[in-house]
């Protein structure tokens, strides 16, 4: 291949060493790694608070499930389907 391709880590590394080095400034380089400077700064911010792992991408899966169905009301559906095997699924949550 004639061009080189740079996966998200090394264009990452590229912005916070360009910051690092102090010769352009955040505007500059965001510019030219096409991002934004919000984005700069936070991958600037992650990458002092926790090195070269800070350039990796975060889990969006949620901390805690708000309105997940208490453990108890779990173990009771699950007794119950195992003392009614012929019941259907809409026939257990109701009765």
């Amino acid at each position: 291949m004639p061009w080189k391709t740079k996966d998200k880590q090394e264009q990452r590394y590229e912005l916070v060493r360009g910051v690092a080095v102090g010769k352009e400034s955040i505007t500059d380089i965001s510019r030219r790694c096409r991002v934004s400077r919000k984005t700069a700064y936070k991958r600037l911010k992650r990458y002092q608070e926790k090195g070269l792992r800070g350039l990796l991408d975060y889990s969006r899966r949620p901390a805690q499930v708000v309105n997940r169905t208490p453990r108890y009301w779990l173990e009771r559906l699950r007794r119950l389907r195992k003392k009614r095997p012929t019941w259907e699924r809409a026939n257990c949550a109701t009765g």
